[in-house]
């Protein structure tokens, strides 16, 4: 039985690696824009779906975190692809009209079981890649050029990212690199960069930086740690071109010995955000809106059974190393 060391050591040697034309048999690549505005539907217990914005001419050094972003909230995706190509408006939450002209849009990490039927999330087969992951666990991000998110890296988990249709731009950094952490605003499994990447912030100077973009078909592994920046790219000059709009899927695959200690780590920091929100601290406006408040109590037991978990764990480990001194 490897320890948690060993396992590390040898997680810290993985790369970001790109396999092209793995998916062609998906379903889901034959998906069109007016295939995704039938089948996607606001979750049951929403009456809409929230679109991120962003203006398109980025100010360097400002970096537009999920919580401060403007949203609109549309009934369906034909309203957002109509707003795309110049047939519709769009309206903010704060009843201001946005123009398609500067400003991008993102329906971004959205689980497909929340908003998708079974029979059309079944499109989806991670399987077909060799990897034992459920198609309903996957999110799915749908963002006109100049979309992005923020620099960040997963905590756990091997991120599989599958572009559907239009291109994406994944701008890299190794685990190692101070990209000078925040946990505010605060998203469970995800520490972002304080550093502007897309603005290329001259902290970046001197920094080994990895740079590819996906393309129809491609697929993107990347290892827990990776930091990485992530924007929707337009494929040909027409502005009004459905084609420019990024379609692409994801989802996590546990490293099991590995995700232990991350988990309990990020089931310590939920517990404390819990407690900073119910002791006014912090307020909603700190958390991403892809979060709810977090209650003390489920935090605190998350948090005890991750810690028992691990303590069972060192037990039979010390058991086994024991067992073998005395033979």
């Amino acid at each position: 039985m490897e320890s948690y060391t060993d396992v590390r050591s040898k997680i810290a040697y993985l790369e970001p690696f790109v396999m092209s034309g793995c998916i062609n048999d998906w379903k889901a690549t034959a998906w069109t824009y007016q295939r995704l505005a039938e089948i996607v539907k606001p979750a049951e217990r929403d009456e809409f779906l929230r679109i991120r914005l962003g203006p398109k001419e980025h100010l360097r050094g400002k970096i537009i975190f999920e919580n401060e972003s403007k949203m609109a909230y549309l009934s369906s995706l034909e309203q957002f692809f109509k707003w795309f190509n110049g047939e519709a408006t769009l309206m903010t939450d704060d009843h201001k009209i946005v123009d398609r002209a500067d400003h991008w849009g993102y329906f971004d990490y959205n689980y497909v079981f929340d908003i998708m039927d079974p029979e059309n999330i079944s499109d989806i087969n991670w399987r077909h890649l060799g990897l034992d992951a459920d198609p309903a666990d996957s999110t799915i991000w749908i963002g006109t050029p100049g979309a992005h998110t923020p620099c960040h890296y997963d905590s756990y988990g091997y991120n599989v990212h599958a572009q559907l249709s239009g291109s994406k731009r994944w701008i890299l950094f190794e685990p190692n690199e101070n990209m000078k952490p925040v946990r505010i605003p605060y998203e469970e499994s995800t520490v972002f960069s304080s550093l502007d990447v897309i603005g290329a912030d001259s902290s970046l100077q001197g920094k080994k930086i990895r740079m590819v973009t996906l393309r129809r078909g491609d697929v993107i592994f990347v290892p827990p740690g990776w930091w990485h920046c992530v924007q929707c790219v337009s494929v040909n000059e027409n502005e009004k071109d459905l084609n420019n709009i990024s379609v692409s899927v994801n989802t996590w695959i546990p490293l099991v010995d590995y995700d232990r200690i991350p988990r309990l780590q990020e089931a310590a920091v939920s517990t404390m955000v819990a407690i900073l929100i119910r002791s006014g601290l912090i307020t909603s406006k700190q958390i991403c809106l892809s979060e709810s408040l977090g209650c003390y109590d489920d935090s605190l037991c998350d948090f005890e059974k991750l810690l028992k978990e691990m303590k069972n764990k060192f037990c039979s480990l010390n058991s086994a190393l024991n067992r073998k001194k005395d033979l």
